[in-house]
């Protein structure tokens, strides 16, 4: 076992032939979707969380009287949602040189712009842009040095969608 899998046992990373993982600066002129792993030498995906998450419904309203114990409520039939937040874990193999070229590179890639994430573990797909603070861990393991990074977004529609549906017109 080289020790990329064994980091990848180690840390419960899925097998990255197995899914693959894309991001997208949404919105700009001639933007395609970039897979992560080719896209970043030295990334690996870890973990994901809230991607199948729904946040509280919006498109309803509720009113009391004190007259009655029965609320008058409207219900849209258009589903909307408050947005949920999305924590992406990846992790950044470094070399002796302590090169985290590929971290800057990531960085620089998902701030400024929304984001479209989709994977083909999940089959999912969200318009997220990045709205936390990151804060890098080193470590080594077994010689290799790496950086795990937890990147926290909020989900712009509240829930996800499948893998090739259409994001709604803005």
């Amino acid at each position: 076992m080289n020790l990329i899998n064994y980091i990848c046992v180690y840390y419960n990373i899925h097998n990255m032939n197995d899914y693959k993982f894309y991001m997208m600066r949404y919105g700009e002129l001639g933007a395609g979707w970039k897979d992560l792993e080719t896209g970043f030498p030295g990334l690996r995906y870890k973990e994901c969380t809230g991607l199948n998450s729904y946040g509280e419904p919006t498109n309803m309203y509720a009113e009391d009287f004190a007259e009655t114990s029965k609320a008058e409520v409207y219900v849209s039939s258009t589903p909307a949602y408050k947005q949920t937040t999305i924590k992406l874990t990846l992790i950044f193999l470094e070399d002796d040189t302590k090169d985290d070229k590929s971290y800057r590179d990531f960085m620089a890639f998902i701030t400024g712009s929304k984001i479209a994430y989709r994977d083909t573990a999940r089959k999912r797909k969200v318009l997220m842009y990045l709205s936390g603070a990151t804060e890098p861990k080193s470590d080594t393991l077994y010689g290799q040095k790496y950086k795990e990074v937890t990147f926290t977004f909020k989900n712009v529609y509240g829930h996800s969608f499948g893998y090739d549906e259409q994001f709604p017109n803005e």
